[in-house]
This record gives C-alpha cells, sequence and structure tokens, in this order.
C-alpha cells in the first residue's frame, strides 16, 4: 500500500492565495492526487474560517465560502 499525505486546511488554505507558497504548490502538484486526504474534522473548520474571515475581509470570505463548498 502507498502512503499518502493528511492534509491540514492551512495547506488547503494556501492554495486560494495570489501568492501562495511555492513550495506547498510544487508538492501539490507533483503528488498523486489519489494519496491526499482531508480529515472530515478538517472539513468542519472551512466554514469557520470562512466566518472569522468575513468580519475582516468580506470580499475575501465570499470566495472562501464559494470554495469551501466544492468540498
Amino acid at each position: 500500500m502507498a502512503a499518502g499525505y493528511l492534509l491540514d486546511t492551512n495547506v488547503i488554505s494556501e492554495t486560494r492565495k495570489v501568492r501562495a507558497d511555492a513550495g506547498v504548490m510544487d508538492f501539490l502538484a507533483g503528488a498523486d492526487s489519489a494519496g491526499l486526504f482531508l480529515s472530515v474534522l478538517k472539513l468542519g473548520e472551512l466554514p469557520k474560517r470562512v466566518e472569522a474571515k468575513r468580519r475582516t475581509d468580506a470580499v475575501s470570505a465570499a470566495g472562501r465560502a464559494k470554495s469551501a463548498g466544492a468540498f
């Protein structure tokens, strides 16, 4: 059985940034998507992060809410 990676929400959030970290993006581009996993607990964090962002940046939060709905 091949090894996989359990991704944290900060990795997912990084992909939404205009200037995302090149190392994170390179890792994800080179990884076998069949071996990338998200915990259901981490999926639950995404709406909380959107709400926290909405308090400081409603425009950015709207984009995040759209992305979070994809999960």
